[in-house]
């Protein structure tokens, strides 16, 4: 992956995800982010699709108590496309 396309992602996620909930705040993207780029490694993934999939998988979150929260990954998914649009690469 090109490594201004990367630093582009990470910030666009950065400054999309809430910092409300540290279980699902920044950090945890890259953490993901992480896991996720190893994996790939082993497994001949292209980044191209790890890396923003990683970063955006819950963009949106709400509550466990929340009663929209059984709609947050298609909402994720929904969001994720529309910023990802506006991405060139």
């Amino acid at each position: 992956m090109d490594i201004a396309l990367r630093r582009r992602l990470l910030d666009l996620a950065r400054a999309q995800i809430s910092n409300d909930d540290p279980s699902h705040d920044f950090e945890h993207a890259r953490r993901v982010l992480k896991n996720a780029e190893q994996i790939a490694a082993a497994e001949g993934a292209a980044l191209d699709v790890i890396v923003p999939a990683a970063l955006f998988h819950d963009v949106v979150n709400y509550p466990k108590d929340d009663p929209r929260a059984a709609r947050a990954s298609d909402e994720s998914a929904d969001l994720a496309a529309i910023l990802l649009s506006d991405v060139p690469g």
